[in-house]
This record gives structure tokens, sequence and C-alpha cells, in this order.
């Protein structure tokens, strides 16, 4: 068996609510406007939409997702990279052609928002994640540890 020298811990998010002046990484840039347009909306009122970065839309599909969006009548950010791709967490059935309709991208995301317990949930990961950064959190206490572990080598 092999022994670490640093026990390996979980560290993150560290930073809440950082916003460099560039990019970081692999980064795009950010486009304020988003920002600015979310600050003018009631608490609560905006659906986030993002698909991560695994399989490319084909147009017809990202057409559907846009107007399955639009026929919410909600207000929404849909973060659209200029090389889209998706990685889904909510199951959406396709039809007969393989398309994910319109009506399909309503008809769950009123699911999903109408369900108290998935609301309920988030708003408790949130607050678990901001506790974690904060004195005495567990990502706090796990960086402190790191860096000490580093002093000591």
């Amino acid at each position: 068996m092999y022994q670490l020298l640093i026990p390996i811990r979980p560290i993150g998010p560290l930073l809440p609510g950082l916003k460099p002046d560039r990019p970081v990484g692999r980064y795009w840039p950010e486009d304020s406007t988003c920002e600015e347009w979310l600050d003018q909306q009631p608490p609560k009122s905006v659906i986030y939409v993002a698909f991560g970065s695994f399989t490319v839309f084909d147009p017809q599909q990202f057409q559907e997702f846009a107007l399955g969006l639009e026929i919410m009548g909600r207000r929404f950010l849909w973060v659209v990279r200029p090389d889209l791709t998706e990685k889904v967490g909510l199951r959406l059935c396709k039809d007969a052609e393989g398309i994910v309709t319109r009506g399909e991208i309503k008809a769950k995301v009123e699911v999903l928002l109408g369900n108290k317990e998935v609301v309920r949930r988030a708003l408790e990961l949130k607050e678990i994640a901001t506790n974690g950064i904060a004195e005495g959190g567990s990502s706090f206490d796990n960086f402190n540890e790191f860096v000490e572990s580093m002093k000591n080598l």
C-alpha cells in the first residue's frame, strides 16, 4: 500500500461571488448585460437554463428548446455558448423523430418548478455550500488543513 504525504480533502467553493475582470482558465468572457437584466427581475422569477459540455445540439433540437422556453411565458436566462453542447439532468422524452419538442420542454419545466421539494432541496444545498466556505465550515477547515500540510513538507 502507498501512503499519501498529504491527506486528500474536498475543498470548494472557496470564493463566493468572485467576479474576475478577465476570464480565468478556459472560460468564455463574461457578458454583463445578463447580470444587468437579471438585477431588474423580481427575486426567484427567472429560470436558469444551462446544458453543460458533452453532446452538440443539432439546429432543429436547438430551435425546439428555444421555442419550448418561449411558450412557457416565464422569464429565463439561457446560457448559450458558441459551441452549445448538452448534458441534461432532467430526463426529457424525444418524439418519433428523436426531437425533444417544445411542449415536452414546457411540461417538464412546469413540473420541476411546481415541485416544492425540488425548490426546498436546491435552497438547502445552497445553504450547505455557503456554510462550507464560512469560518468553521468543511471547505474552510479542509483548505486550512491543506495549507498547514504543505507548510510541514
